[in-house]
């Protein structure tokens, strides 16, 4: 199947604002956020294959990472002639948008990361020491993925299987239901089945990107405005991360919310945009 481009809403002849969304969500949950933008920016994703609609994802191997992603992305910019975006990437989405402003810089006018998979050090040595050996890892997080339950009778058989799960605990329901209408597709059975496959999901906390503090000095040579925005509580961009990004990529702007973990996008929407929203107007004024 091509690949696609979602439109989000928005003025159609605005700049174009692209959100890069986390494993396993889709981009459209991130509307909450993005509502306030829509009078100024075209809305849109790039997503990844997992959107896509073509099949599971290919057998897993020590060579695959998230590097794909960002080629993906890039060509998906070319295809589609979107140029000086406004780049948002949570999550995984956050390291694509990362290396598909290092691999082609003249296509982005701002990035904003929000909650990048920066694992420690000593993690990422381990994990390509493992790959080097020939061996595909699966972490926990994959076979997680794999456990979850991926049919349902029908939208609000979705809403309450995950109504007040732990990771949804802190999401209004406008958000949960976003992610239940547009995170399931009816099949010819009558059935609703998750829209980004588990197969998927797992395949993407398998192949995290090892080299990510190879990477991240690299936007010290970018000519672009750089925000990060973490969570106080997430532990996918910790702290001790958060500090040593400050000293090793002294230039971009770092933010915190407080009381939030990996998925405040859409646990705090209103207050990422207002910090995103607050970020670009004093871009505009430089």
């Amino acid at each position: 199947m091509p690949q696609p481009l979602i439109e989000l809403g928005g003025d159609p002849s605005a700049p174009v604002m692209n959100i890069a969304p986390a494993n396993g969500f889709v981009p459209e949950t991130y509307l909450p956020l993005l509502k306030s933008f829509t009078d100024d920016y075209r809305l849109v994703s790039t997503p990844p294959r997992a959107l896509w609609g073509d099949g599971e994802p290919p057998q897993l191997t020590p060579e695959h990472s998230w590097a794909s992603l960002a080629e993906d992305m890039v060509t998906a910019y070319e295809t589609f002639e979107l140029q000086n975006v406004i780049a948002i990437g949570h999550s995984i989405g956050a390291v694509t948008t990362i290396l598909s402003a290092i691999q082609a810089p003249e296509r982005f006018k701002a990035i904003i990361l929000l909650d990048p998979v920066v694992m420690p050090q000593s993690v990422c040595d381990y994990m390509r020491e493992q790959r080097l050996q020939g061996k595909a890892s699966h972490s926990p997080m994959a076979e997680g993925a794999m456990r979850r339950r991926r049919q349902f009778r029908d939208v609000e058989d979705a809403f309450q299987n995950f109504h007040g799960k732990s990771v949804f605990v802190n999401w209004s329901d406008e958000v949960l239901r976003l992610y239940v209408e547009h995170g399931t597709v009816l099949a010819d059975d009558g059935l609703r089945y998750l829209t980004w496959s588990p197969y998927w999901e797992a395949f993407y906390f398998s192949t995290y990107y090892t080299e990510i503090w190879d990477s991240l000095p690299k936007l010290n040579d970018l000519n672009l405005p750089i925000l990060f925005v973490a969570g106080s509580e997430s532990d996918v961009f910790a702290p001790d991360t958060v500090k040593r990004l400050g000293e090793l990529v002294p230039k971009p702007t770092y933010k915190t919310i407080a009381g939030h973990g990996h998925l405040f996008p859409q646990s705090a929407p209103q207050q990422t945009s207002d910090i995103i929203a607050e970020w670009l107007a004093n871009l505009s004024c430089d």
